[in-house]
């Protein structure tokens, strides 16, 4: 699964003037708002956190801002195997009986 973030006008027009040269990669990480709803937890979109734009032809790896927003919590903190099976589990495909 893949998230979408938001960038202000100044660094997607940055970003889009460096795409695909050497110095992409070597951009600062930038500012950016989570544009995706998670199912596992609540509300998501507009959580801040931060673009880090990687070599041409990989996706950026978004890095969240602490609070105490579960999702935070658990990207900065670590999930507990409980957590992480029991997400797993509710995810599962449902088998026909």
């Amino acid at each position: 699964m893949g998230v979408w973030g938001s960038l202000s006008r100044t660094n997607f027009e940055t970003l889009l003037r460096m795409d695909r040269t050497h110095e992409h990669a070597e951009l600062p990480a930038m500012f950016s708002w989570l544009s995706s709803s998670i199912p596992e937890y609540p509300d998501t979109l507009n959580l801040k956190m931060f673009a880090h734009i990687q070599e041409p032809g990989l996706r950026p790896h978004f890095s969240l801002e602490r609070s105490l927003h579960p999702l935070a919590m658990e990207y900065h903190c670590g999930i507990s195997p409980e957590r992480v099976r029991e997400i797993m589990f509710r995810n599962l495909p449902t088998q026909p009986e």
